[in-house]
């Protein structure tokens, strides 16, 4: 048995406001000029599907795979599309015939359509990603693994350096519901270069992109200045760990300093959850007391 996971959007496949069911599905993978990603995959294979921005939702098993079919013209993709497909999602075959078969005029060309039937089922939670990982960084919409879905996932109650999808989208929306500045992204406030976590809402703040471009990975002062209050901290020594040349407005690049953080967010990365949270709260709060 193989693993699969197949990338999808939402407003590309009709879905956006829909409520998705378990059951009986048909995927559909195209490719111009060779075969079609997913073509070896096998019946009884696992697919999970993840739907991009959000996450792996679902949980599918291969029930049957169609023969691969050539398309030579235009004309034969849309008869395809409007009379054959099993899948039939017309902003999805719309789309596709126009950024891939839009320039083809001279029907000198092999378009390829391979189609899937699975059996699906909901994860009772959504799997967030890791994005850093090789194999995701693929822009391929079918991607085989190496091991279940289940190894590349975190507990909730782990902190993870990924920022999920949902929850950074949560925040995006939150923002430029209420702010006079679009909210270009959200970003780790203590950098996940020295470890500060992504899945906790306590330490992400929405950026626009002039200041996303400005913090970059720098440390903030705050992050001293808060430390300094957990005992934990104490055997740092670290010319950094003084209130006295820390403020609201400053932030570290120099190498001592994101040595010094990396130890000291290794400590408090390693308490109670409830204190984790409490210690970026008020990191955040030391710059930004109106957030």
């Amino acid at each position: 048995m193989n693993y699969h996971l197949v990338k999808r959007n939402e407003e590309l496949n009709g879905n956006v406001g829909k409520k998705q069911k378990e059951g009986k599905h048909w995927l559909i993978q195209t490719s111009l000029s060779k075969k079609p990603a997913g073509s070896k995959a096998e019946i009884n294979d696992i697919v999970y599907i993840y739907e991009v921005g959000y996450g792996v939702w679902a949980k599918a098993q291969i029930t049957k795979i169609e023969e691969i079919v050539e398309f030579n013209t235009v004309r034969d993709v849309i008869s395809f599309a409007l009379n054959d497909a099993k899948y039939k999602i017309n902003s999805y075959w719309g789309q596709e015939i126009l950024s891939k078969l839009g320039d083809k005029v001279d029907d000198n060309f092999k378009y390829f359509v391979l189609q899937i039937e699975v059996n699906q089922e909901f994860l009772d939670n959504v799997v967030t990603l890791d994005n850093e990982i090789p194999i995701f960084k693929s822009q391929s919409s079918w991607v085989t693994l190496d091991h279940p879905i289940d190894f590349y996932s975190y507990s909730s109650e782990e902190l993870s350096p990924i920022i999920p999808p949902k929850l950074r989208t949560q925040i995006q929306l939150r923002f430029n519901a209420i702010s006079k500045d679009f909210i270009y992204d959200v970003d780790h406030f203590v950098p996940r270069s020295v470890g500060g976590p992504g899945n906790i809402e306590e330490n992400l703040i929405p950026l626009s992109l002039s200041v996303n471009r400005w913090k970059s990975n720098r440390i903030p002062s705050g992050l001293f200045f808060i430390a300094c209050g957990f005992l934990e901290v104490n055997k740092v020594k670290s010319p950094y760990l003084s209130k006295t040349i820390c403020s609201h407005d400053l932030y570290f690049n120099e190498n001592d300093a994101f040595k010094d953080a990396a130890l000291i967010v290794s400590i408090i990365n390693s308490l109670h959850m409830d204190r984790v949270r409490d210690f970026y709260k008020a990191v955040r709060a030391y710059h930004f007391p109106n957030y």
